[in-house]
């Protein structure tokens, strides 16, 4: 509604029983990226576990503490930032989504000749994928390196991400936490890339 554009009136998804179906359509390039990024990593890094549930006549339902713990999971992945594939500049996943739906209405008032969807891992994007894993001791540390590598990817485990981000960038993120390949003897950082590894 703020871009101008009616979220009832989609393209895939229809809008009976009052359903916003241009909204859905829009979350859908978001699903994986965002949506089902924010809920595996809050089950593996134990952000989420089986007491935040609650089940009762056959439903099942979050408890208070773990909603609270989805959202701000949420809330950490929206502010991530990640390269535009067609404008080629950074931005929050959060703006990326006014910005989509700002495509539609390009397209849907001639201004723009087609629509592009999000997509983060072209086979033109200099970025690389990597797995990281570290095993840092001082908490501030620590905490730079997940909020760092946070940005660039998906946590898979407490201290294990999969990132896809430019080599340069990575390493830079590393250094400025000052845990490269082993700054101090309880401070390391291993990185396996698609052509090697490093640690």
């Amino acid at each position: 509604m703020a871009c101008g554009l009616d979220p009832h009136h989609g393209f895939l998804h229809s809008s009976g029983r009052n359903k916003p179906a241009l909204a859905l359509d829009l979350a859908e390039e978001f699903r994986a990226a965002v949506a089902d990024s924010v809920v595996i990593g809050a089950f593996n890094n134990g952000e989420l576990q089986r007491h935040d549930f609650t089940s009762a006549l056959g439903s099942t339902a979050l408890r208070d503490k773990g909603r609270k713990a989805l959202i701000a999971a949420y809330e950490r992945r929206v502010a991530g930032t990640f390269h535009h594939p067609t404008f080629a500049y950074e931005l929050t996943w959060r703006r990326a989504m006014e910005v989509q739906a700002r495509l539609v209405l390009g397209v849907l008032d001639g201004s723009m000749p087609r629509y592009v969807g999000i997509r983060t891992r072209l086979t033109s994007d200099p970025s690389r994928r990597y797995l990281v894993a570290y095993d840092i001791s001082d908490d501030r540390r620590r905490t730079r390196v997940s909020n760092c590598l946070q940005t660039y990817g998906d946590r898979v485990q407490y201290s294990v991400f999969v990132v896809d981000v430019r080599p340069a960038r990575l390493v830079v993120c590393l250094r400025n936490s000052k845990v490269c390949f082993g700054y101090a003897d309880s401070d390391r950082a291993g990185v396996a890339g698609d052509r090697g590894t490093a640690g």
